[in-house]
C-alpha cells in the first residue's frame, strides 16, 4: 500500500536508536575490497620502478630544473638584475671623482705651503756660524796673511769692514801666549790675553793650540764665558800656524750654553 500524503518527521531528539542508513549489502563489500586491492597493486608497481632505476643507477635522477624567474647577485645590498646597480654605481662613481678633485685640491695646497717654507728657509741665514764656515774663513785669512806682509796685514783682518767676522765668527790670531794680535771687527781687544776675554783657565787650551799649529793645524776645545750672562758655552776653533809664534783661527760654538757652578 502507499500512502495518500507524505509521512511527516518526528520531531523529538534522537536517542539511543540508531540513525538510518543505507544498508550495506555484500555486493558493496566486494567492490571495496577490489579498489582497495587495486591500490595496492598501484603502490607495489610504483616500488618495482624505483627499485629497477636504483639498480640501473643508484643515484638520484638528474633533472633539468629552470628558475621561474630572474635571479638577481647582491652585492653589499646592489642588485645586479635591474638597473638600480647602474644608478648606485654612477652616484659611487661621482663620489669619487669628487674626493679625487678634494683630495687634489688639499695636495696642492700642501705643496703650495711647501714651497713657501722652502723660500723662507732659503732666503733665513742661521744667527749661528757652522764648522765649514769658520773653517773657510781661517783659510781665507791666511791667504790675505801670505799674500799682503804677513804680519801688516793683521791690521787690515782686525779692520769691521775687512770681511773676517760673520754673524758670532771672527778671525783671531794668537800667539804662543794667546795675546791677541788680530781680531776681526773688535779692535779694542788686540794686545789682550785670551784669558780676559775667554773667561776660563786657558792653560789647557795655550797646549791644544801649539799641538794643532804642530800637526800643520786642527780643531780645539774649549769654555768661554759669557761676561754679559755668567754662562760657560763650549766652543771649538780651527787653528792654522802662519809664522813660527802664531796661529789664526776661528771659533763657533758648540752646545747650548750652561751655567757656571760655583765652587761650595
Amino acid at each position: 500500500m502507499q500512502a495518500r500524503t507524505l509521512a511527516e518527521p518526528e520531531f523529538d531528539h534522537i536517542g539511543d536508536e540508531a540513525i538510518a542508513t543505507p544498508e550495506r549489502r555484500p555486493r558493496h563489500v566486494g567492490a571495496g575490497v577490489a579498489l582497495f586491492r587495486c591500490s595496492d597493486a598501484r603502490v607495489e608497481l610504483g616500488a618495482i620502478g624505483q627499485r629497477l632505476r636504483l639498480l640501473r643507477c643508484p643515484c638520484t635522477d638528474a633533472a633539468f630544473t629552470r628558475t621561474r624567474g630572474e635571479i638577481g647577485i647582491g652585492l653589499l645590498g646592489i642588485r645586479f638584475a635591474d638597473h638600480t646597480f647602474d644608478a648606485h654605481l654612477d652616484d659611487i662613481t661621482q663620489k669619487n671623482a669628487q674626493m679625487v678633485d678634494q683630495t687634489s685640491s688639499a695636495s696642492a695646497g700642501l705643496g703650495e705651503r711647501a714651497r713657501q717654507l722652502a723660500s723662507a728657509v732659503g732666503g733665513f741665514r742661521l744667527r749661528q756660524g757652522t764648522a765649514d764656515e769658520a773653517q773657510a774663513l781661517v783659510e781665507r785669512a791666511v791667504m790675505h796673511f801670505r799674500g799682503h806682509g804677513g804680519r801688516g796685514s793683521l791690521a787690515a783682518i782686525t779692520s769691521a769692514d775687512g770681511g773676517f767676522h760673520d754673524r758670532d765668527m771672527y778671525v783671531f790670531a794668537w800667539d804662543r801666549e794667546l795675546v791677541y794680535h788680530a781680531f776681526a771687527g773688535k779692535p779694542h781687544n788686540v794686545g789682550k790675553n785670551a784669558q780676559a776675554i775667554i773667561g776660563t783657565d786657558t792653560t789647557q787650551l795655550r797646549a791644544d793650540v801649539w799641538d794643532a799649529a804642530a800637526r800643520g793645524g786642527g780643531w780645539v776645545d774649549y769654555d768661554f764665558l759669557n761676561p754679559a750672562n755668567g754662562q760657560i758655552a763650549p766652543k771649538t776653533s780651527f787653528v792654522l800656524p802662519v809664522d813660527d809664534d802664531l796661529v789664526l783661527g776661528c771659533g763657533i760654538y758648540k752646545t747650548v750654553a750652561r751655567p757656571v757652578t760655583q765652587a761650595a
